[in-house]
């Protein structure tokens, strides 16, 4: 990790950030002006750790922010803050003693030890606070010129953020009803958190955590908009004309179906669909994962695609919910209300539609990465971060990963002209899935990495000082990412035949 973390750490960063002022303060970077290093004196302690008795992370933008965090917990003891992240790292008493050679020292570090905080110290750090709510607060009052808040009424909280759920990030938007048409077209949304300061706007699904106005986004000013809030706020005329435009479009869309119809030729996705489904039908047993807040059969059956194990579904309207079933599910049963089919019927409906499909839009689809880092007729189901449509080539989907920091690995379905980013989450490659059927083709945003090969030493073990082995990982940059996520590892060992890694202490 030290031989990849000296060429990484800071490689892209200008010559003049690199060489930093004699004369600047020590304590306050110049590369990273939007986090506050403000509290000062001898118990800061700069790119030192202190590993082992880790209570919980919290995301911060200032050294007084994490205080106020270790302040409101009773195990804590003291406080690390990994600046280039901004993350608080709260630690209990069974912590270990200080250290500059950790992943998170060496990242660029600040610890603070609570009881060597003194009375004055605390007031000061409360100070800043202050100050810093305060002009939070009045640029909150400023009127918005370059962001249009044209959602009126009580559906918009202000200085609001819903942690967790994340689905996608928007930058460049400049509206709230812009916002809103986005999440209106992810079928999973039911919120969006906009920052009119940043142009920028937050889908989220069910699993948010509960409003906060204390995280960084709620102090940029956020504003967040509850989507069954929106659709009930809405004027008649708003409500009435979104009904018309609904009509509009599904008449236009049967008006295109007919002729095809007509001809013979295929039939739609929901046709089939409905042919396999089994009406007030139940499966018995073999249930392998339950998925609330899912609104239709087709979204159930898209969850049932990604999963390796899944062979038919059962949908419940009234309350929402998708059942993923294996082979070992029993025979159908009566049940009002739910609905059953199995993943063979639809695919056999489907086949011959989906290779019609191939030939018309695969045609389209432009293939312009080449080489051995494309994977085809694969799929890496979980760890799903965004899905795009209408996405026409390999380098336009890998665009949008290198948007996501998070993005590790894309896949594309050519058929479906759909782009998926995956994060580092994600499983071992499998070929037997709906998206490997149908074409799937993967590209790791790590291959081709010539900095990370020169650190990589081939047909070499390195013994002793394990300290966790991990199975079913498909990649040296899968196995990294598990060590940057684990405080004592500083080397790793790759097994590619049986997709193994092992993590290595210092000894």
């Amino acid at each position: 990790m030290k031989c990849w973390e000296e060429k990484n750490v800071n490689a892209d960063a200008p010559e003049d950030e690199k060489n930093v002022n004699a004369d600047a303060p020590q304590d306050e970077p110049s590369d990273l002006p939007s986090f506050s290093l403000d509290l000062k004196g001898s118990c800061v302690e700069k790119d030192i750790d202190y590993p082992g008795g880790w209570i919980r992370t919290f995301d911060v933008g200032s050294l007084s922010e994490c205080l106020e965090k270790c302040s409101m917990n009773s195990e804590c003891v003291l406080f690390v803050v990994l600046i280039g992240k901004q993350q608080c790292l709260l630690k209990n008493s069974d912590h270990e003693g200080p250290t500059s050679f950790s992943f998170i020292a060496k990242a660029g570090s600040r610890a603070v030890k609570m009881d060597c905080l003194s009375d004055q110290n605390k007031k000061t750090a409360r100070k800043h606070q202050e100050i810093d709510e305060e002009k939070h607060q009045k640029e909150k009052e400023k009127p918005e010129e370059t962001f249009d808040l044209d959602i009126p009424g009580s559906c918009m909280e202000i200085g609001v953020d819903y942690p967790d759920g994340f689905i996608a990030t928007f930058n460049g938007i400049s509206s709230l009803s812009k916002c809103r048409k986005l999440c209106q077209g992810e079928a999973s949304c039911v919120r969006i958190v906009a920052i009119p300061t940043t142009n920028r706007c937050i889908l989220k699904n069910s699993r948010h955590s509960e409003g906060t106005k204390v995280s960084w986004a709620a102090k940029q000013g956020s504003i967040s908009i509850s989507m069954e809030c929106v659709n009930a706020d809405a004027p008649e005329d708003e409500k009435k004309a979104r009904k018309h435009q609904e009509i509009d479009e599904e008449k236009q869309r049967k008006e295109k179906e007919m002729p095809r119809r007509k001809e013979g030729k295929e039939k739609t996705d929901n046709e089939s669909e409905d042919e396999c489904v089994l009406k007030d039908t139940d499966l018995q047993g073999g249930s392998i994962r339950r998925i609330v807040d899912v609104s239709s059969m087709e979204e159930c059956r898209g969850f049932c695609e990604n999963n390796i194990k899944c062979v038919s579904i059962v949908f419940i309207q009234d309350v929402e919910r998708c059942v993923l079933k294996d082979k070992d599910h029993g025979d159908p049963e009566p049940r009002t209300g739910s609905e059953a089919l199995t993943m063979k019927c639809w695919e056999e409906k489907n086949g011959q539609n989906g290779k019609e499909k191939s030939k018309t839009s695969g045609k389209k689809f432009n293939f312009d990465i080449s080489g051995a880092c494309v994977e085809r007729d694969v799929d890496y189901p979980g760890g799903f971060l965004a899905k795009f449509n209408d996405i026409n080539s390999l380098s336009h989907c890998k665009e949008l990963c290198s948007e996501n920091e998070r993005c590790v690995r894309i896949i594309v379905i050519p058929a479906e002209k759909q782009c998926l980013l995956k994060s580092l989450k994600h499983d071992a490659r499998v070929s037997e899935s709906w998206v490997a059927r149908n074409g799937g083709t993967s590209i790791s945003m790590s291959c081709g990495d010539e900095q990370e090969d020169t650190c990589v030493m081939k047909d070499t073990d390195l013994q002793g000082g394990s300290i966790r082995r991990i199975v079913d990982v498909s990649s040296m940059e899968e196995c990294r990412g598990f060590c940057e996520n684990n405080i004592k590892c500083v080397s790793i060992v790759f097994i590619q035949d049986v997709e193994r890694c092992v993590l290595k202490d210092k000894d």
